[in-house]
């Protein structure tokens, strides 16, 4: 948050700001997995009012309420900034840079929130299944850990230096990260149009 909006630092995932940040950071995950809506398969479903169609209507009401929370807090840097209390954040970035970026207010604000959610989800996300892989194989933490003690002892922080040191630990990485990607993959696709190659699709 103080990277983005210049907060103070959070000391409390309860923070009432940081609670409604991860509530839509949620949703947003949930309504961006595969088949999570109908109107994915059923494209003509789009053209249903948001009376019947649920999905639109909770997406509708979605956006407004998330509109005003990220648009709040980039006013209150734009204030902070008019009443001369700048310091370096992502928001005070994109309001120098207005006229440059030309962007509006509410694309200012979404820009900003998309740096924050985007930032956050994955960074927990990772962590999270990390913790979980430590804790269903014990072993490949203990290697890790014997790894560490080695190369970089329990005197000081590990460096980007001892990198090529710690091969194990690399490895482990990258599998928490094969074995549960941030990102969901298989997204659907649409073809909207076929072309024939010497007589092949």
């Amino acid at each position: 948050m103080s990277a983005i909006y210049d907060l103070p630092s959070l000391t409390s995932e309860e923070d009432p700001s940081i609670r409604a940040i991860n509530d839509f950071v949620e949703r947003l995950v949930r309504s961006a997995l595969p088949g999570a809506h109908f109107v994915e398969y059923f494209t003509w479903m789009r053209y249903l009012p948001s009376g019947i169609a649920k999905w639109k209507k909770t997406a509708l009401e979605s956006y407004k309420r998330d509109s005003a929370m990220f648009e709040g807090l980039y006013e209150d840097v734009k204030r902070k900034m008019s009443e001369g209390y700048e310091r370096p954040s992502f928001c005070a970035s994109v309001i120098k840079g207005t006229d440059k970026y030309g962007l509006t207010n509410r694309e200012s604000a979404w820009l900003a929130a998309t740096m924050f959610a985007a930032g956050a989800e994955t960074t927990s996300a990772v962590m999270a299944w990390f913790v979980i892989a430590m804790a269903a194989y014990p072993e490949v933490q203990q290697r890790a850990q014997a790894e560490l003690d080695a190369v970089v002892g329990q005197s000081r922080m590990p460096t980007f230096s001892d990198l090529p040191n710690l091969p194990y630990i690399r490895a482990t990485v990258k599998e928490v990260l094969r074995w549960h990607p941030v990102d969901p993959v298989g997204q659907s696709w649409l073809i909207n149009e076929i072309q024939f190659d010497e007589g092949k699709i």
